[in-house]
């Protein structure tokens, strides 16, 4: 046990190591997401989780909502709503982003990865608000 501890410190201790960092943070994200839900299952109400998960995790189509949570904006790129999405954004996350290192470095991947997410977040905003004016 205490290797795979060591390991995952040394991950984190080692330059250009970017990727394995990311897939790390994002099984931890999922962890500690998965660890709260069940301690939230312990509450009266069934859907307290999903409220605190969809106030502080995910990013809402409102501006005023994030300028209210501006920590949306870092936390949702790492969020992942299951096994599968964390298993396959790991898989993409190694795979490309090996690419992107060898060509890029992993400073600059890194950045690429969190603005990526950023104009995501933005982009979704956008488009979000112009299907809402097209709808009225």
């Amino acid at each position: 046990m205490r290797s795979v501890f060591s390991d995952i410190l040394n991950a984190f201790k080692k330059n250009n190591n970017q990727i394995i960092q990311l897939i790390l943070i994002n099984i931890f994200v999922f962890l500690f997401l998965a660890l709260l839900k069940f301690s939230f299952g312990f509450f009266p109400e069934p859907n307290t989780y999903h409220i605190f998960v969809q106030k502080n995790f995910y990013v809402n189509a409102s501006f005023l909502e994030l300028i209210r949570r501006p920590w949306t904006l870092i936390v949702f790129p790492f969020t992942n709503s299951g096994i599968l999405d964390v298993l396959f954004n790991g898989l993409a996350l190694f795979w490309f982003g090996n690419i992107l290192v060898d060509f890029l470095g992993g400073r600059k991947t890194m950045i690429i990865y969190l603005t990526g997410a950023i104009f995501s977040v933005f982009f979704y905003m956008g488009v979000w608000s112009i299907l809402n004016i097209l709808n009225h």
